[in-house]
């Protein structure tokens, strides 16, 4: 890949080309620095050479005329001491030149870091629920940490070696301008090397790509382990999944190694080459082309400056043919979160609900090679203020009819409305902000009681925070707490119990009175106790009519209480009604509360349903 294009795409992760314009400049002027404390030599050897006859240099050299005019204007004496002075100067402000280099480099690479990932992260957050769904977390990981890195270093490497590139020139021209035979022969052999090199490189490569895809496995293990560690320890698996581990571990080493060590070959073949090469210079120089001294010597010391240049130049390279794959592992990555984003289409804002919610015809399928419709023409209306509950067997769309809501997924036909408007004429963040959410399981991250209940609404008052834990009855446990609403719950809210995490986590979704509450099934992994506890609190929720709730129920003990219960089956609503009404139709309803709930009522209407 030419570098150049490289560079333009590094300015569009976030590294401006001004910032590699400065970069290159302060490059320059360092390496300038250097000539001249080099040429420098020159005259400090023809002054050696001539005794220090200042007069007799000066005749028969316009240098020296140049230089006694520039001593006569500073009123100092021109001689030895001066010379030295002047090539030390230059050598000391190269030395700072070269610190700021070090700084704008260090503050450029945390810069575009910084940058990469910012957008690999809103991206992700923007990119389609379905598509989220389909990535690895392990990989998203490592996008974010190792690609990440490999594609800064890429990119840095790439401006070294422009750079590096633009010193050779400098070096070249002022090589050439003393000994042009030499010089050319010098660039015939350095070209037949880079040819020489070009299988290396192919190699390096080769390399690189296996080092990306080892990261890359190791990632997405270590997301996939870390998330069933109880299922390892419970299964026992610890000596399978630790050889998994050190297999994966030793591929990545390997393919390291492999790298490190093109890399290192590279650095032994620089310097006896150079070496060879200033020999065979000194050789050929003095015994064929009759060059002076001076012309020797400063040659000899341009050739000595190149050997670390053009070990630099050769790792760089390498690096960039190594870690190049990880840059278009991050930019392809970007490219298809950025392309996958979710359609931000509407500008109404939403203001709550007055009426309802009317579901109409409604078809939904998870891809096109799905066979049979998550969704298969489902009409149901939600009053205002209402609290409906959405049962059925599992796989029957329940939480497929609620993703609908905030626009997660798309129908492929049928309308969703609220008091006529359609869904999708609403300003996306403004529903989604009109909708507050409890999953299954509570998502607690790390922070404080009172933290995670501001999660979605960071202005919420202390006020606000004991009202939604009343309503929510999460007020005692959370009194007992060492620090009260200011203890830390630690990751996932290890502290707590299910029921507490559940209690906690609806604290939250009320806090933000929201026009529209969604519970996705909160009481499916809690006991009978901490079930009894929940439901009392959805009882204060339904009534305080603050919020159309929309209740995902698997234990149907939990939606007795709902205003309506709707009976989702095979993508279909096939019964709606109260707890009493859908009993004495004797239906799917009827049949799953007797299996939950055998009581003698419940058989009864069950049993009355099948002899009619």
């Amino acid at each position: 890949m030419n570098p150049l294009v490289l560079i333009r795409s590094g300015r569009d992760l976030g590294l401006p080309l001004s910032r590699v314009a400065i970069l290159i400049a302060l490059s320059m002027v360092t390496a300038a620095c250097e000539v001249v404390a080099i040429v420098l030599m020159v005259p400090i050897f023809q002054y050696i050479q001539s005794g220090g006859d200042v007069t007799q240099l000066a005749e028969g050299s316009r240098v020296w005329r140049e230089l006694a005019r520039f001593h006569d204007m500073l009123g100092l004496p021109l001689g030895l001491v001066s010379l030295l002075a002047m090539s030390f100067s230059f050598i000391l402000f190269r030395q700072v030149l070269t610190f700021a280099y070090n700084a704008v480099l260090s503050l450029s690479k945390t810069m575009l870091a910084r940058s990469i990932r910012t957008q690999l992260f809103n991206s992700f957050l923007r990119v389609s629920l379905s598509d989220q769904e389909k990535a690895s977390s392990g990989g998203v990981i490592n996008t974010f940490t190792t690609m990440t890195d490999g594609a800064s270093m890429t990119l840095f490497q790439v401006v070294h070696l422009v750079t590096l590139t633009m010193l050779f020139v400098v070096y070249g021209a002022l090589m050439f301008s003393f000994a042009w035979q030499m010089t050319t022969a010098t660039l015939v052999l350095i070209a037949i090397a880079g040819l020489a090199l070009r299988g290396y490189m192919r190699r390096t490569r080769t390399a690189g790509s296996a080092y990306s895809k080892a990261n890359e496995a190791l990632g997405a293990f270590l997301g996939e382990r870390l998330r069933l560690l109880r299922l390892i320890r419970l299964s026992h698996m610890e000596p399978a999944e630790q050889a998994a581990m050190d297999r994966l571990t030793a591929e990545q080493r390997k393919q390291m190694v492999r790298v490190d060590l093109l890399g290192a070959r590279l650095g032994l073949l620089v310097e006896p080459v150079v070496i060879g090469v200033a020999f065979t210079f000194l050789y050929v120089g003095y015994s064929r082309f009759g060059l002076s001294l001076e012309q020797l010597g400063l040659f000899l010391l341009i050739l000595l400056r190149l050997t670390p240049l053009g070990r630099d130049f050769l790792n760089a390279r390498q690096r960039v043919t190594a870690f190049r794959p990880m840059f278009e592992v991050v930019t392809d990555t970007l490219a298809a979160w950025r392309a996958q984003a979710e359609p931000l289409t509407g500008s109404r804002p939403f203001e709550g609900v007055r009426h309802s919610i009317v579901y109409s015809g409604v078809v939904f399928s998870y891809g096109e090679d799905s066979t049979v419709p998550a969704l298969q023409g489902v009409d149901l209306t939600i009053p205002a203020q209402g609290f409906i509950a959405l049962v059925g067997p599992s796989g029957s769309g329940k939480s497929t009819l609620v993703d609908l809501l905030p626009r997660l997924r798309l129908p492929q036909s049928g309308t969703i409305r609220i008091d006529g408007t359609d869904i999708n004429d609403f300003d996306v963040r403004s529903l989604r902000g009109g909708i507050a959410y409890q999953p299954q399981s509570a998502q607690i991250f790390d922070v404080t009681v009172a933290e995670h209940l501001r999660y979605g609404k960071p202005d919420a008052s202390e006020a606000d925070i004991r009202e939604a834990l009343d309503m929510a009855g999460a007020a005692e446990f959370v009194r007992r707490l060492p620090g009260g609403i200011h203890t830390r719950l630690g990751e996932s809210g290890v502290s707590l119990s299910g029921g507490q995490r559940q209690r906690l986590d609806l604290a939250r979704a009320l806090i933000k009175k929201a026009p529209i509450l969604i519970l996705d099934e909160p009481t499916a992994a809690l006991d009978a106790e901490a079930e009894e506890a929940f439901r009392q609190s959805l009882i204060r929720v339904r009534d305080a009519r603050v919020s159309t709730v929309i209740l995902i129920g698997h234990r149907l003990s939990t939606v007795v209480m709902a205003d309506r219960i709707a009976v989702l089956q095979a993508g279909r609503v096939t019964e709606t009604g109260t707890h009493a009404e859908l009993l004495a139709l004797g239906g799917w309803y009827a049949r799953a509360w007797a299996i939950q709930r055998p009581d003698d009522q419940a058989l009864a209407a069950v049993t009355s349903h099948s002899k009619a």
